[in-house]
């Protein structure tokens, strides 16, 4: 029999690898299960991850059916780490879902007897387009802030240049490559890796206002760049088009032939000449999503966040990146969002871009629509002007990037904290729900 509360099973390689690398006070291996346990209530099953492909056909899932049962056979409580991007929900936008794990998981919860399965990092929407004979309990976590399987963006010269009163001065007066304004030739970065209702009416307002040709940091990438489905007739591809431009030709035409174009990624993207684009003494190697030079080029960046409705505020990677980064950062995400972000102590830069002429917007297509012509009218129309302005006051600047990065690096250590090393406390007590973050970080 095994003594604990939970048993958690992870599905994407993100959290399989983060729980991997932990020390654990004990470790078992029953039939084909290799276990390791945690915090003396929570035992994590270490064989591999459920879904590497996103391709259901080339999955092994007799592994999960062993784990739900020995989860069932020894009263513990399953815990999934889900992958939110193969879960179907009404609102779903995302056309590049070749399976719902749902269907899945529910066929073998009743088979091995399990009648509830809890879900973290199940995305902030989460309205199954089916009933399932299981119920799924949604809990907030956003393991990519906290996972160690990708490039470390975090790397040590930022952190100690951040930190240089730490480190007797070491760093004092001197300037940081990616912070230093004389780098930036760009008012803004942005990367969109799949065409979201309002990152289609983004391109099309930035189209429409002019800057969106003539900067090349403006970008989606070339992985699932536009959700690209099976079929791409131009039947289809009218269904995506938002309401708003039925009747706009300019903003039609741009969506129609959106396929047709060449979406290139950023220049720093597109080539690694290592010794000299790219000094590690210098500026790192964080190159996820961005190259580092991507962000030293760019005066602001735009991060499209995943979720753009809800009332549980959601950041993901997109936006805590470019604070570690040391880059000011206005969100393409949810209503309210920068207003939450600064309840939690971040700067939003509001005297760069004035939130409060979008934010609080309830239709996402307006609040869209007014954010892009802040954008415009605040960075964009006079950026020569807008950037001499800053470089006159670039330390007041930097100190307040300092102050993000080292925010966000707590929050990255409280998230780590519960995600990882006790992720029964989130099932039982909810401390991911966002309204509690803001106490949550005051208090640590």
């Amino acid at each position: 029999m095994l003594e604990g509360k939970s048993l958690v099973i992870c599905m994407y390689p993100s959290s399989c690898e983060a729980f991997s690398n932990m020390d654990f006070s004990d470790e078992v291996t029953l039939e084909n299960l290799h276990l390791g346990k945690i915090h003396g209530n929570t035992w994590v099953v270490l064989n591999q991850s459920l879904d590497r492909t996103f391709d259901m056909g080339a999955l092994d899932w007799n592994w999960l059916k062993e784990s739900l049962t020995l989860a069932n056979q020894n009263n513990l409580s399953p815990i999934l780490f889900v992958n939110h991007e193969c879960i179907k929900y009404k609102e779903h936008e995302n056309h590049s879902i070749k399976y719902n794990i749902l269907d899945i998981l529910d066929k073998h919860c009743v088979d091995a007897g399990i009648k509830n399965l809890n879900l973290i990092d199940a995305g902030m929407h989460f309205n199954p387009d089916k009933i399932y004979q299981t119920e799924f309990k949604k809990h907030i976590a956003n393991i990519w802030i906290t996972s160690d399987d990708r490039p470390k963006t975090d790397v040590m010269y930022i952190q100690e240049w951040v930190e240089h009163d730490k480190l007797d001065k070491q760093f004092a007066g001197q300037r940081h490559a990616i912070c230093d304004l004389s780098y930036v030739k760009y008012p803004l970065c942005n990367l969109m890796s799949r065409f979201k209702l309002n990152r289609r009416i983004f391109y099309v307002e930035a189209k429409r206002l002019g800057f969106w040709d003539n900067n090349p940091n403006l970008t989606f990438c070339a992985l699932g760049q536009s959700d690209v489905m099976e079929e791409t007739s131009e039947e289809v591809i009218v269904t995506r088009i938002p309401e708003v431009y039925k009747d706009d030709q300019f903003a039609t035409d741009i969506l129609l032939n959106f396929d047709n174009k060449n979406q290139l990624q950023a220049p720093a993207e597109m080539y690694m000449d290592m010794e000299n684009s790219y000094p590690f003494s210098k500026i790192g190697l964080g190159l996820y999503p961005l190259a580092p030079r991507t962000y030293q080029d760019s005066f602001i960046t735009l991060s499209a966040e995943s979720e753009t409705s809800g009332d549980y505020m959601f950041i993901t990677e997109k936006t805590t990146l470019p604070m570690l980064h040391l880059q000011p950062v206005c969100i393409l995400g949810q209503k309210g969002i920068h207003g939450f972000m600064e309840s939690l102590g971040f700067d939003m830069f509001k005297d760069i871009i004035n939130y409060d002429e979008f934010d609080q917007i309830e239709d996402v297509t307006a609040r869209t629509i007014a954010q892009t012509n802040t954008i415009y009218n605040s960075v964009i129309k006079d950026f020569n002007n807008v950037l001499q302005q800053w470089k006159n006051k670039e330390d007041e600047m930097q100190e307040r990037l300092c102050n993000n990065y080292k925010k966000i690096k707590k929050l990255m250590g409280l998230m780590n904290m519960n995600t990882m090393l006790d992720p029964t406390a989130i099932v039982d007590e909810q401390k991911l729900n966002s309204k509690d973050l803001a106490e949550w970080l005051r208090n640590s």
